[in-house]
């Protein structure tokens, strides 16, 4: 089970959540993403507290896997908690974001020296930037796209080098909060923005999540992209956070979120 138990003495997560808050306190006006939402010192904090255990899974799977210099491109990296520790970690790091999310999300990985390049993963031509790496991480962000899982996973495993690794984490749509929604007769799937013209061409549109996967639907997209699953599992993280005992006692196929670690022989 991940613990979500912060350390007395500072840890390179942890390190990484005090720099990235200090981008954000250390600016004099309001930063907004591209829907326009503020993104404020106190927003980010507490997404951190409830990541935290994601970030601890992510971490304890590169440093069991992979040994310190190994190259690794997360596509997605948002504010950059997980880059960010790895690179306190010893690992050479890399980043592919939207371009319209680098302005609001990448100023502290730019700031440290992380190469951050534009990159619609769900369009855009895999370049000679973003390939080769001993490790592709792409954690929470697939449920995002318009795509196939299939073709999402096969895009991911482009980018890494033959004999390296992909590492997925998406949420669960078996998970316990699901199901008591459906007991509730509460709709578990989004409704469509009230906006008379999404955008629907990318990931940067109102709709958060257009499709949740199960375990079985990641997997079968690792496979069908003759993918050799290394270790895969569920895990929760907000809960766990919040909760410490309730997540233990969740069986894990309702647990909040899936995770694959695969390597591309």
């Amino acid at each position: 089970m991940i613990s979500s138990k912060r350390k007395n003495e500072p840890d390179n997560i942890s390190l990484a959540c005090h720099r990235i808050i200090s981008t954000y306190e250390g600016h004099k006006q309001v930063i907004h993403d591209y829907k326009g939402s503020e993104i404020s010192v106190s927003y980010i904090e507490n997404y951190y507290f409830v990541s935290y255990p994601r970030f601890c899974l992510v971490h304890n799977l590169v440093s069991t896997y992979l040994s310190q210099g190994s190259s690794i491109l997360e596509v997605g990296p948002g504010y950059g908690f997980i880059l960010l520790s790895l690179k306190n970690a010893g690992y050479r790091v890399k980043g592919a974001e939207l371009d319209v999310n680098i302005p609001a999300y990448s100023q502290t990985l730019m700031d440290e020296g992380v190469p951050i390049y534009p990159l619609n993963i769900e369009h855009d031509l895999i370049s000679d930037d973003v390939r080769g790496f001993d490790l592709v991480i792409a954690s929470e962000v697939l449920e995002h796209l318009h795509t196939s899982l299939i073709v999402s996973v096969g895009r991911i495993a482009l980018m890494c080098k033959e004999g390296g690794m992909i590492l997925i984490t998406v949420p669960n749509i078996y998970r316990l909060e699901n199901y008591l929604k459906i007991f509730l007769r509460e709709n578990i799937c989004e409704d469509f923005p009230l906006n008379n013209n999404p955008d629907f061409t990318s990931s940067a549109d109102l709709r958060t999540h257009p499709r949740e996967p199960t375990m079985q639907d990641l997997v079968r997209a690792v496979q069908s992209n003759h993918l050799v699953i290394v270790q895969k599992g569920y895990f929760s993280s907000s809960l766990e956070a919040k909760h410490p005992l309730l997540a233990k006692l969740n069986p894990p196929p309702l647990r909040e979120h899936l995770f694959v670690l695969a390597q591309k022989l």
